[in-house]
């Protein structure tokens, strides 16, 4: 079976599955670099969590205070 087309273009189930291996090859790079840069991941997030929940609490405590000043429930 010929891999080309008349044209000298790969066949749709050829680019389909190039296409696929690529990815797959991308994932594997991916998987592959957070595993070496491990620690300075875990470092930049924890920073990056406490930073939202900060802004996070802060938000609430604002919500809540102006719903309370408004006479509404809150919870």
């Amino acid at each position: 079976m010929k891999r080309r087309k008349k044209d000298g273009t790969l066949p749709s189930y050829t680019k389909r599955r190039n296409k696929l291996a690529q990815s797959e090859k991308r994932k594997e790079t991916a998987k592959k670099w957070r595993r070496e840069h491990r620690d300075e991941l875990r470092k930049w997030a924890r920073k990056h969590y406490q930073k939202n929940k900060k802004h996070y609490l802060q938000y609430k405590r604002k919500w809540r205070a102006k719903r309370k000043k408004m006479g509404l429930p809150y919870s």
